[in-house]
């Protein structure tokens, strides 16, 4: 009998997370576990489904036991998790979810792609979106919903590590898009071991010294997104209007009354715009930085055919999950093939994509 083609969304979003407010957090460790029965890559909100009634940190076994089955038809068992971004809601999350799922199996990915989504909020609530490392769990703020989630993020860790033991040879790799860096990031503050083959972090919206090693004051906690991950790659553009509107509207050099200040006034560049800070320090050993400025760009993207549709959001800042080339790359990144579309450069594990 052949399995259910299925696609899955693990949530920590107050029930229902259909309803656009309030974003906020389920209380303590506590998950939805979502699922449609349509279709692999399913984009549409409306067929997915909570299997159980109540929230639950461990999944119902009926949602194990069918995402298992699932990937122990693939050849090579493989998941790979999407971590969404700020101004975000439960709608764009499956969406985004289902679009990378399809995009990466049209590049040649054949792994399964689920998604995890935290009560993201709009740019209208970035209250508390400051440096402070963790953040404060102050639920209805950006940065405070990130915070509250940390309990059920590790929820969802210690599901994959089930599946992972569960699955001979299962591969578990993670993407994270803009603000989901930083939900990983503060979600991995504990020690969550080394469950990741590869984590790839697509315009990243944590200060550009994350990785430098050893940490110092507010830089370098990346190290534990390292300890995770056997690899680690930052795929990044200098023409990103949205971290650039982040710099200049909530620069390192901003401070908040009773706050402290916007992200890090030593490293206040962000790693999704500038890269990993070679120039002011060693990175860990397993990053490798992708400058996509060549094909992340208004002249490139705007070139595209049908595959970058208009309806891509917020422009450039998203353009990742639709060009091709990018796509390319990270299937290869996933996949651990050796890359065929980078140009290595002087800084070391950092390289440039070419267009094609």
């Amino acid at each position: 009998m052949s399995q259910p083609a299925c696609s899955y969304i693990i949530t920590n979003r107050k029930h229902p997370p259909t309803t656009l407010f309030p974003q906020t957090p389920l209380p303590g460790d506590e998950l939805w576990w979502y699922r449609s029965t349509s279709e692999v890559n399913d984009q549409n909100d409306k067929n997915f489904s909570s299997v159980s009634d109540t929230a639950s940190a461990k999944a119902p076994s009926e949602y194990s036991s069918t995402i298992t089955a699932q990937l122990q038809t693939q050849t090579q068992p493989s998941l790979t998790v999407f971590v969404h971004g700020l101004d975000c809601d439960w709608k764009s999350a499956v969406k985004y979810t289902g679009v990378l799922g399809a995009n990466l199996a049209s590049a040649g990915y054949e792994g399964l792609v689920i998604g995890f989504s935290w009560p993201s909020m709009g740019l209208r609530d970035l209250v508390d979106y400051s440096n402070d490392y963790p953040p404060r769990a102050k639920a209805g703020t950006a940065r405070g919903n990130i915070a509250a989630s940390v309990a059920s993020f590790g929820s969802f860790v210690a599901w994959l590590q089930t599946l992972k033991t569960a699955i001979a040879g299962l591969i578990v790799n993670i993407v994270c898009h803009s603000e989901g860096n930083f939900m990983l990031m503060t979600g991995l503050a504990g020690d969550a071991g080394r469950l990741a083959a590869h984590t790839i972090m697509i315009a990243a919206d944590i200060n550009d010294g994350a990785f430098i090693t050893p940490a110092v004051g507010l830089a370098g906690q990346a190290a534990n997104i390292a300890a995770f991950s056997g690899q680690v790659t930052v795929y990044y553009s200098t023409n990103d209007p949205i971290l650039a509107f982040s710099i200049g509207v909530y620069g390192g050099n901003v401070e908040v009354p009773g706050s402290g200040f916007y992200h890090n006034p030593a490293f206040g560049g962000r790693l999704g715009l500038m890269g990993p800070a070679y120039d002011q320090g060693a990175q860990q050993p397993n990053l490798t930085g992708v400058d996509c400025s060549g094909v992340i760009n208004d002249q490139y993207v705007g070139s595209l055919p049908v595959q970058n549709p208009p309806d891509i959001g917020t422009g450039l800042h998203m353009a990742y999950l639709y060009v091709p080339v990018v796509l390319a790359d990270i299937v290869q990144a996933l996949t651990g093939t050796a890359p065929t579309h980078r140009t290595a450069v002087a800084n070391p594990n950092s390289c440039v994509l070419n267009p094609t």
